[in-house]
């Protein structure tokens, strides 16, 4: 099976991220992000809402338990040319992770995104239906 990703970029309160490579996950039902973001700096930089309470209790690849994560909230995020600036689809909870973000099928399915794939000189292809 190929493993997909595709270039995010994060809008935060007082500037934006570097282009971040995201893990589309359509076994997530959340969005999660690095601690550190590419340029080195700490992805809470760039957030307009943070609880370091943890609001979700989220099971990732690699962890036999769920954990309870910090989540952060952006001022907006631009994934395949379309910015989002609704707080269900800018928030992500926060974790220690080898891959720089994970998308969720949530925002996939917002997005309208169509993953094909079939194999092909290219790999696996996403696109959009609108």
């Amino acid at each position: 099976m190929s493993e997909i990703y595709y270039t995010l970029i994060i809008k935060g309160v007082n500037r934006t991220s570097p282009p971040i490579c995201a893990f589309l996950d359509t076994g997530s039902a959340f969005n999660v992000i690095r601690y550190d973001l590419p340029d080195g700096l700490p992805t809470v930089g760039l957030a307009k809402d943070y609880n370091s309470q943890g609001t979700k209790d989220v099971e990732l690849i690699g962890y036999e338990e769920s954990q309870t994560l910090p989540t952060v909230m952006f001022e907006s995020i631009t994934i395949g040319g379309l910015t989002i600036t609704d707080p269900r689809f800018t928030s992500f909870s926060l974790a220690k992770i080898g891959d720089e973000a994970i998308i969720g099928y949530p925002l996939m399915q917002y997005l309208e995104m169509v993953i094909d794939f079939r194999k092909g000189k290219e790999g696996a292809k996403i696109y959009f239906e609108n």
